[in-house]
Formats: C-alpha cells, structure tokens, sequence
C-alpha cells in the first residue's frame, strides 16, 4: 500500500495505536484505512484502542468517506455494525482462491475482476455473520465472508491485498510453531505466495489503485 496508494496519487498518515498514539474521535482525513494484528476485534479489556477505532470507522462511513479494512480491520468493521466475528472452523493461512460474489459485478473496486482470484490470506478469526445491511462481495472454501461492502464505500476484506514477501516471511517466522502444529510447512507456504506475486500484483494493485480513485473524489468540508 505504502507503494501503491501514492503512485496513484494518494498520500499516506500512518497513526500507529498499538504504539500508544491515540485514535481521532472524528475523521480527520478523506479516507481511513485500518489493517490488521494478532489480537481479537472485540478485545477490548485487553487492547484500548479496538473500540475507538471501530468508532472511528462507523464516523468515516456515515459521512461516506472511504474505508478499507484489511482482515482485523474488516473484523473490526463488521463488528462495529453489528456483525460477528468468531474463531475459524480452520484457520486460512497462505496463497488460496477468493470466490467473488454477484454483487461485485457492479462493486466500485471488484467490478470486471475474474470471477475466482488468489489471494493471501493469514487469519486465526472469521466473520461469522455480516452486518443486516452488508453488501456481500466475497467467499472462499474456508470462509463465507471474505469481503463485503457497508455503506458506499466502507470495504472489508478479510484476505490481505498489501502482503509482500518481506511481509509474510515474517509472518511465518513468527507462527512457525503455530503453523507446522497446522500441518504447514512455513518454508512452504512462503515459496507458493513467491510464486504467486506477480498474479496476485496483477489482481490486487488495480483494485487498490481504484480505492485511490475513491479517496481523490471524496470531498472533505472545510475546517471550522
């Protein structure tokens, strides 16, 4: 993202909560983009900053600026609209296909995508139910709800567009032990999501490009 969104001609503030900087009580930029983390979405006795920001997120869609949740973050959106979210039947770990759903035909970012894409997935929690009024956009094998739409332009995905190599080597250095009790082989699973960089850049960059196109055409009222 951090390569992508400014190529297409947005520019990034990254808030870091979990370094302790606090969350806005109200938006205070055209879109927000929320990613994700180890933690549960609703943890909130033990992380601080989950109910802010899912308050956060309710105050950006409801005045129709973009968000983009990513995996947490599209946990974190679900429940902030009433959705649940819930441990995985299986944990989705790796390189696997995203089915898209009807209504992503006319989705402002998925539109015109093939009807099954890969994607990276890395998640241990599942939305398990979306929000009543929830645009359905997404499944896998694995997972029912892997991206859905609240609002205009409030996106959810519960796969992760963003993911570099670096990025998932780290991942799975880090839940290595996790993995191989999983019956994975981390060396494994990093060498097909290798493989499968440029198709999933072919996927992914456009439809990030698009959601860049949505921050540029969002209108922010003036100050004061």
């Amino acid at each position: 993202l951090a390569e992508w969104l400014p190529a297409a001609g947005v520019e990034l503030r990254v808030l870091a909560a979990y370094a302790g900087q606090p969350v806005p009580e109200e938006p205070t930029s055209a879109a927000l983009i929320v990613l994700g983390g180890p933690m549960g979405a609703t943890d909130d006795a033990d992380v601080p900053w989950l109910a802010a920001t899912r308050q956060l997120m309710c105050r950006y869609v409801d005045a129709a600026r973009p968000v983009l949740g990513i995996c947490l973050g599209a946990q974190l959106l679900a429940t902030a609209y009433g959705g649940r979210v819930a441990r995985a039947g299986g944990p989705e770990i790796g390189v696997s296909t995203v089915e898209l759903a009807p209504a992503a035909d006319t989705d402002p970012l998925l539109a015109g995508l093939p009807r099954a894409v890969p994607a990276v997935q890395w998640h241990y929690d599942e939305v398990t139910d979306l929000p009543l009024d929830a645009a359905w956009l997404a499944a896998s094998t694995g997972c029912a709800h892997q991206a859905f739409r609240v609002g205009s332009a409030g996106y959810g995905l519960q796969f992760h567009p963003e993911v570099t190599l670096p990025m998932l080597t780290g991942w799975a250095r880090s839940d290595a032990a996790e993995l191989r009790r999983l019956g994975l082989d981390p060396v494994q699973v990093v060498g097909v999501a290798a493989t499968a960089q440029g198709a999933l850049a072919a996927v992914w960059e456009p439809v990030v490009t698009r959601f860049a196109g949505l921050v540029r055409r969002t209108t922010v009222p003036a100050a004061g």
